[in-house]
């Protein structure tokens, strides 16, 4: 009798995981066996995973790389006209850290080197509390995954079957399309209009309570080394690199003020510029790395947000207090690539950091936040009050455990 039940209970499983490899080959989601596009799947598969990305890069090809967060994966369009139709894919990755960033950028190497990399740095890139995704773990980017375990996750794992059913109710209509992707790039697909104090208001929110953002930050020297190599490598490979402090609205800068991470904001912005100064003294025949600063508290940056009962309007530059838009973007991208003809700015931001010219910026940023601060109390004291409210949750969830 227990045979009989092991043998059905195998039988079983056998079945499964011979049908889960039938789904995953045909559908194939994050590209991992490069097959045919089947009934129209291909643009219903997973293309912002880690583990789609690293399979797109691994074809090389690309003139131009981006490399990041969330932040750049919204806000730099490969097809920008400043690129001068030079290949572009956007290899930034959702919630990620220098590590993940250093992965991808060893992985692009693996598979042909760019010409140029435009490297986006935020301040929890530089977090030693961010974690590293399963997503991660399990894609190409990883350098401790062998093929092995690779091409059987691909075939076998719920991640694949999950995703392949996505894409398959995606393809049916079963499951509306939120984005698109191109590239590496993501824009939802309806218009970013209203409701943009709800978007402030859950971001500064979640920001301020998870131990992985401000909550918990702590400033990670092995992010530092990550960002140096980065720097170091394209210097000796004559790669030209970019670095781009990215730009956030100035409440998501008040929040940082507000939680006491100022000091390690202005951190990161000399870290930066020594690991910039520092590959420069290597031999190169590439242009020396570049650093800008596009966070302040002046022109975009300090965009009006739309109140509860103006729904209706959309903003320009942001759609949420941490991520900015493709027509940000696009100014970003004309600035740093010196296009004779960029888009308007609205007044101009963006700052080419050097060693010299640091102290004096930094200082200027707190001039001009003060000037903010006066010229908008109500914000001030809106934010102060939600990180009151989340300090106040948060001590009362505490008090409530045994």
């Amino acid at each position: 009798m227990f045979r009989r039940h092991l043998l059905i209970a195998a039988t079983g499983f056998s079945l499964l995981a011979l049908g889960s490899a039938a789904l995953n080959l045909v559908v194939d989601p994050f590209w991992s066996f490069h097959g045919r596009d089947l009934f129209g799947l291909a643009e219903h598969r997973s293309q912002g995973s880690r583990a789609g990305k690293a399979e797109m890069l691994a074809r090389g090809g690309h003139d131009v790389i981006i490399l990041g967060s969330s932040r750049a994966e919204m806000g730099l369009d490969p097809a920008d006209p400043s690129w001068g139709g030079a290949s572009v894919y956007n290899a930034s990755l959702a919630g990620t850290n220098l590590l993940e960033t250093r992965c991808v950028y060893d992985h692009v190497l693996a598979h042909g080197g760019p010409r140029l990399v435009l490297l986006c740095a935020d301040l929890l890139a530089f977090s030693s509390r961010r974690a590293t995704s399963a997503d991660f773990d399990t894609s190409l980017f990883n350098p401790e995954l062998n093929a092995l375990s690779y091409y059987c996750l691909s075939l076998i794992g719920y991640r694949s079957t999950h995703e392949s059913f996505r894409a398959l109710m995606r393809c049916s209509g079963a499951e509306a399309r939120r984005v698109t992707w191109r590239n590496g790039h993501v824009r939802a697909v309806t218009a970013s209009a209203g409701h943009h104090r709800r978007w402030f208001t859950n971001t500064i929110r979640r920001f301020s309570r998870d131990r992985q953002t401000y909550r918990g930050f702590r400033f990670g020297q092995d992010r530092v080394a990550a960002m140096r190599h980065i720097a170091e490598s394209c210097r000796r490979r004559n790669v030209r690199l970019i670095i781009v402090i990215s730009p956030v609205h100035a409440m998501q800068l008040e929040t940082i003020r507000i939680m006491g991470l100022w000091g390690d904001f202005e951190r990161m912005k000399r870290e930066v510029v020594r690991a910039a100064d520092d590959a420069n003294a290597l031999e190169s025949t590439a242009p020396p790395v570049a650093a800008w600063d596009f966070t302040g508290f002046r022109g975009p940056l300090t965009e009006s947000v739309p109140q509860d009962h103006e729904k209706d309007r959309a903003m320009k530059w942001f759609g949420d207090s941490s991520h900015f838009t493709p027509r940000l973007g696009s100014v970003v991208i004309a600035r740093v690539l010196g296009a004779a003809e960029g888009p308007d700015d609205g007044g101009g931001f963006g700052f080419q950091l050097t060693r010299e010219n640091l102290a004096g910026h930094l200082a200027g940023v707190r001039s001009d936040r003060e000037a903010y601060a006066a010229g908008h109390p109500g914000e001030i004291e809106w934010i102060r009050r939600m990180l009151d409210e989340a300090r106040g949750r948060d001590r009362a969830a505490g008090a409530r455990r045994p």
